[in-house]
């Protein structure tokens, strides 16, 4: 058995295996990495650094990497469940007939419900609520406007139908007055009665 390196326990050796990603425990995280590419007896392994030489080295020497977190890219948070939460709300969204500040509303939803379990606790689901409750308030007030508009179209239409009606009888009245004028004037003579 090789002699232990000094100030590295034989017992802090983590369960590796061929592929992981690991760094040197003297050095700081993400300052000198690796990729594991071979166990030989399980206390020597041979790693491939990032400066592209490999070399066989103790592994109670060696850390794993902790894996770079993409907080702007693919956070943990968006992507559980195999699919990202962009995709499915542009796919949620991309449907005809949604109105942007629907999509906002209810892709809002979606994302804070997604990530509840992973980010942000009960503040989550809160934060879906008020963009729920907003999107149900916008779409009563559009069907308010939409009956009160469509109220003030039918008052319009009857008040003009009316006022229709209205040029029609004033008409008649006054092509009657015209054959009252013609008769008393003789120039057209009433049927007259049969006894």
């Amino acid at each position: 058995m090789p002699p232990a390196t000094p100030g590295i326990e034989a017992t802090s050796v983590p369960p590796f295996k061929v592929g992981d990603r690991v760094r040197m425990k003297t050095d700081p995280p993400g300052s000198f990495t690796g990729e594991l590419l071979s166990l030989g007896d399980g206390t020597i392994g041979r790693v491939r650094w990032q400066n592209g030489g490999s070399f066989d080295i103790y592994i109670a020497g060696l850390a794993l990497e902790e894996p770079k977190v993409d907080l702007v890219n693919h956070p943990s948070h968006y992507t559980a469940g195999g699919i990202e939460t962009i995709d499915a709300i542009e796919a949620m969204v991309g449907q005809p007939g949604w109105l942007p500040r629907t999509g906002y509303n209810l892709g809002n939803v979606l994302k804070y419900l997604w990530r509840h379990a992973s980010k942000g606790g009960l503040e989550s689901p809160k934060k879906a609520r008020w963009y729920l409750e907003r999107e149900i308030a916008a779409q009563e007030k559009a069907v308010k406007d939409f009956l009160d508009a469509a109220q003030t179209v039918f008052v319009l239409w009857l008040f003009f139908r009316v006022y229709d009606l209205e040029a029609r009888l004033k008409k008649t009245v006054e092509a009657l007055q015209l054959l009252g004028a013609a008769v008393i004037l003789g120039g057209i003579k009433p049927p007259e009665k049969k006894p």
